[in-house]
Parts: structure tokens; C-alpha cells; sequence
């Protein structure tokens, strides 16, 4: 969940780029006694007892004291200074702690850290957390992701960067200490660099133009790890089973893996390699001493000393950590990065396993209805542990963004459309691709991505699209800024909709009909897009062959039908 508790950001005026704030504590509020001091030690309180107050940390012993403290807070009235001398610390491998630090300077790249807590039968607490990647001095990202306390201001400026994993910032009043901790000060200021190639430092800028280059096709590299604690606590997934799952034949022998599922979602545009055999290693704590976080970190430490390595990226492109059971969570990944994590079955969970590696290839979670997690066309919603299930890929909006078919997506731009005017399109099922000739594209992008159509037909490696089978969806970027795809609808012949288009024109897009494919052609729809008309009372034409190129002949209508606005 992104988090500014504990702190009211005041942006510093500044004559020079970055932008400047600074995270304001009690010390800085007029209203100390009636305001800021309930809420500064609420927002402590809350942090710091989500985190003593689990069983399975280290310091959970010291609950009984907290609790007591507490308590004696509110009977001697001594809240500001008890609660000040009992919450500040060292900083621990996965918190930002509100401790004075020396003023060191610590750069970042911003990202969110995606996490499904398992509550009793099934997945719950979705989890957001903005984390700062922390870059060393030779203008390199460290293998650390850390939660961050970002100034309010911050985060709504920057929302889409964010989450996205494309912010840089340099923290004033911080100590990074690499694959151990990040303290940041009550005081710090925050040089927000932004996330456009050309506001950032030559040594940023080289950062990030070498990750955009981290391909979503061709192959990518994944190395699996399967952790055991010191008290022998592990997956139930065997190592063996661990690879026939996910690279092999299947853990049912039906062919159904993830990395086959990448592969035919992509129509063999990525295809995902195991980089060696499982490595398994062996903690030196019982699972009870250890969080998720500090799991991490002492794997990705153990790791670099044997293999004599700076960093995980050097093992492979991406890495996948299978954790032990009883960790208290089913998955996690930070977006555009390479490293994902699974609770015990989830490692071979097939909704899982294509969900994490999806926020690492930079997509966010699918939104319908206000809210995360609800648009079950594709992966990017929630899911359970079974491995073979469901059979399904990505919405419209994130195949746009994988950049899979650009060979056969169609852009439009409706401010070229013309008034009470619409154009017909042939969209062939994205299952279909390998079928389709490029003037009968899988993708209408609409509006550099305003809204994206996608024909999301049931059938060969969509078979178990848990929504909209057989319709054409129209996704949009999730409203909020979250650099997530939003289901808007999906329609099926003869439904239409209308919508007002960034061209300040009444977009309507209308299905006409279905066309049945064959062996050798696709299954597809007859789309009309056009302004405040439709186009269905024509035949679509396939282009004529001028030699080398082909004219696409749109039927186009002059006539406004009536329409029906949602």
C-alpha cells in the first residue's frame, strides 16, 4: 500500500532542477499537541507494530513490551518522549525507520513492491509498497529493494513513475549499507530527478536507457532458487518437480508450464530459458527468525558469496525465490525488476508465476470497477496455486504495452477520422495471431493507447479467460495514474460503445459481426470506430495489392446512428 504517514511534505523552492522536498515531522507542526503528535505516533505505532507484532519476527518477543510501554504512554502522559526514545533505532534489513542519521546521500530508483498476504484458506491484504533501489557510487542499482516513506506530494506528482519503476531521487540524510539496511532521517529532503531521460544526471540516464533494453522478447534467462531454513523448513515442491513445472512437460505431463504459457501468449516472440538447475541453498536461521524481506536479502547475500558475484543480475535475467511454507504470503515481485518470490505451492502456480514475471516486465495489476485485482480477462489479476490453470494471457492493454504485436496492431488516431464519420477494422483473436495478415490486426490502438481493442476469443491458449470470453474488450491506463490497465467493457455483436476521446470528439466503437476463421485464417470481428457514427451497415473490404503495399478500403459512413452512452 503507498504510504506518507508520519510526515507533511513541503516542497522547497528551488532555482535549480531536481525538485526539492523535504518529510516534515512533529518538530515542524504549530499544532503539536492537538494535531501532529496523535498522528505522527499512530503512523509510527501502525508501522512498527504490523512488524513486532508477527510471529514470525525476530523481535516479536519484544511485543509484551511494546504493549506495556504503550500503556504507560497513555497513564503517565509522557507520549512524546517515550514514544520518541522507544521507536527510533538502527534500521532493519526491511523498514525505513524515522532515526537521525548522518547526512549521507542516497540515490534510488523508485519502484512498487507487489505482495498477496495468504489469510486462512486463500490470498488477501493485496500489499503496495513504494521501495527505493539503491544505486551505489559507481552508478549502479544494488540488489536491495527497501520500503520507503515518500513525501504525500511526492507520490501524487510522480504516481505513474512509480509504479511504473521509471522515478529517480537522491535522499539527503540517509545510510545505505548494501544487502543489509536503508536508514532515512525524520529531516531528509528528497531531489526528485523525475523520470524523463533528459532531466536526469548523465550516470541515471545511462542507468536507465541500459534496463529499458531488458528485453520482452528473445530469451530471457531464469535462475530458480529453492530455499531451506536451518530447522529444514522447505517447499513441498521438489527441485526435480520445480523444473518439470515450470521449463519442462508439466507437473501433470500436459504440457502446461509457465514458460510454455509465455511462449504461446507471445506467439514465440519471448521465450524464457532455465539458466542451470534449480539451486538450492541452505539459511543458517529457523523459519520463525526470519520476515519475507529478510529472507531475501540473506539469500540474495549467500548467493553473491559462493558464486563470487556483485549482484543477482549477473545469475541471470530474472530470478524466482520458492520460498518455505509458513512464510505467511503467496507472492511478490517489484515491477520492472528482476527478482520474484513464491510461498511454498505458489511456485508452481501458473496464475502466479505468469502474474510476478508480468510486474517485473513492468505491468501493473489489471482494474475493473474501481479496483485492483478485477479484470480476470488475463494474469494480471488474483489467482490460485493450481498449476495447470487457468489457460489464459494478458488484456488488451498489456499486450499493447509488451509489445508482442506490433506487426499486427493497428493505431488510429479519431481526430483523423472526421465528424459523424467511422472506418471499419477487421480484428482477428490475439489466439490467432499466427493466422492473421497484417491488415487484420489483433490490437486497435486507439489514441497512442488512450483506449486498446482486443478480440479476447475463448479458445486454444486463452481457453480459461475467466471473463469477457468471445468479446472484444476496450481497456484504458487504470484512471488513477497507476501505471495499470482498467477494463472498461467487453462487447459482443451488435453492442456498442461511446465515449468522449482526449480528440474532444464522442468516440463510438460498435462490433458489426463475427467472421469464423480456419485452419489457415483467423476467428475475428468486424469493428467500427468512429466520431458519434458507426459504420456497420457496410461490408469491411479487404485491401487491394498495389504491388508491395496494400491500401486499406475502409467503409465509411456519413450518417449519425443513434448511439448509447455509458
Amino acid at each position: 500500500m503507498v504510504s506518507s504517514e508520519g510526515g507533511w511534505p513541503k516542497k522547497l523552492v528551488t532555482q535549480n532542477q531536481p525538485n526539492r522536498y523535504l518529510l516534515l515531522k512533529y518538530n515542524d507542526c504549530d499544532l503539536w499537541l492537538g494535531f501532529c503528535l496523535p498522528l505522527t505516533i499512530l503512523a509510527r505505532l501502525r508501522s512498527k507494530w504490523s512488524t513486532y507484532l508477527n510471529p514470525s519476527h525476530p523481535s516479536s518477543d519484544s511485543a509484551i513490551k511494546m504493549k506495556l510501554t504503550l500503556s504507560l504512554f497513555l497513564i503517565t502522559g509522557s507520549l512524546f518522549t517515550v514514544a520518541n526514545a522507544s521507536l527510533r533505532g538502527t534500521a532493519g534489513a526491511n523498514a525505513n525507520m524515522m532515526a537521525t542519521v548522518e547526512k549521507n546521500e542516497v540515490e534510488c530508483r523508485v519502484t512498487v513492491n507487489t505482495m498477496m498476504e495468504e489469510v486462512g484458506s486463500g490470498p488477501s491484504a493485496r500489499l503496495h509498497e513504494v521501495v527505493c533501489l539503491p544505486i551505489n557510487e559507481n552508478g549502479v542499482e544494488t540488489d536491495g529493494v527497501f520500503p520507503i516513506v515518500l513525501p504525500k506530494e511526492v507520490i501524487e506528482e510522480h504516481k505513474k513513475a512509480i509504479h511504473s519503476g521509471r522515478l529517480y531521487l537522491k535522499i539527503r540524510g540517509a545510510a545505505h549499507v548494501e544487502d543489509e539496511s536503508l536508514t532515512v532521517a525524520d529531516d531528509a529532503e528528497f531531489d526528485v530527478y523525475g523520470s524523463d531521460e533528459e532531466t536526469l544526471p548523465n550516470h541515471l540516464r545511462r542507468l536507465e536507457q541500459g534496463r529499458k533494453l531488458q528485453a520482452k522478447t528473445g530469451t530471457r534467462t531464469i535462475a530458480v532458487v529453492r530455499i531451506k531454513t536451518a530447522d529444514n523448513k522447505v517447499t513441498q515442491w521438489s527441485a526435480s518437480q520445480l523444473e518439470k513445472g515450470l521449463f519442462g512437460n508439466g507437473v501433470n505431463s500436459d504440457g502446461i508450464t509457465f514458460a510454455n504459457q509465455y511462449k504461446l501468449c507471445s506467439d514465440g516472440k519471448l521465450t524464457l530459458k532455465l539458466k542451470e538447475p534449480v539451486i538450492e541453498i541452505k539459511l543458517t536461521k529457523n523459519l520463525n527468525q526470519y520476515t519475507v524481506d529478510s529472507m531475501q536479502i540473506e539469500v540474495q547475500k549467500t548467493i553473491k558469496q559462493a558464486r563470487g558475484i556483485g549482484s543477482l543480475t549477473q545469475l541471470a535475467d530474472n530470478t524466482m525465490f520458492i520460498m518455505p511454507e509458513g512464510m505467511g504470503f503467496t507472492a511478490s515481485a517489484p515491477v520492472n525488476h528482476w527478482r520474484s518470490s513464491y510461498h511454498n505451492l505458489w511456485g508452481l502456480s501458473l496464475a502466479g508465476t505468469m502474474h510476478e514475471l508480468g510486474h517485473n516486465l513492468g505491468l501493473g495489476h489489471a482494474w475493473e470497477d474501481n479496483a485492483a485485482y478485477q479484470d480476470y480477462s488475463g494474469y494480471m489479476a488474483a489467482g490460485g496455486t493450481a498449476t495447470n490453470e487457468p489457460q489464459t494471457c494478458f488484456n488488451g492493454f498489456n499486450m499493447n504495452a509488451l509489445g508482442w504485436f506490433n506487426d499486427k496492431t493497428t493505431s488510429i488516431n479519431t481526430a483523423k477520422i472526421g465528424k459523424n464519420t467511422a472506418e471499419l477494422y477487421k480484428v482477428s483473436a490475439f489466439v490467432d495471431y499466427d493466422r492473421a495478415k497484417t491488415y487484420e490486426p489483433v490490437l486497435l490502438n486507439i489514441n497512442n493507447a488512450e483506449f486498446v481493442l482486443q478480440y479476447n476469443r475463448k479458445s486454444r491458449h486463452n481457453i480459461g479467460t475467466r471473463e469477457k470470453g468471445n468479446l472484444l474488450t476496450v481497456t484504458e491506463a487504470e484512471p488513477k495514474g497507476q501505471a495499470a490497465s482498467n477494463m472498461i467493457r467487453g462487447l459482443d455483436v451488435g453492442q456498442e460503445m461511446a465515449r468522449n476521446s482526449r480528440q474532444g470528439q464522442r468516440m463510438v466503437i460498435k462490433v458489426c459481426k463475427k467472421v469464423s476463421g480456419n485452419g489457415s485464417s483467423p476467428d475475428a470481428l468486424i469493428v467500427s470506430v468512429g466520431n458519434n457514427a458507426d459504420a456497420c451497415n457496410r461490408e469491411w473490404k479487404p485491401p487491394v495489392d498495389e504491388g508491395n503495399s496494400f491500401v486499406l478500403n475502409m467503409a465509411v459512413t456519413e450518417t449519425a446512428p443513434r448511439t448509447t452512452a455509458i
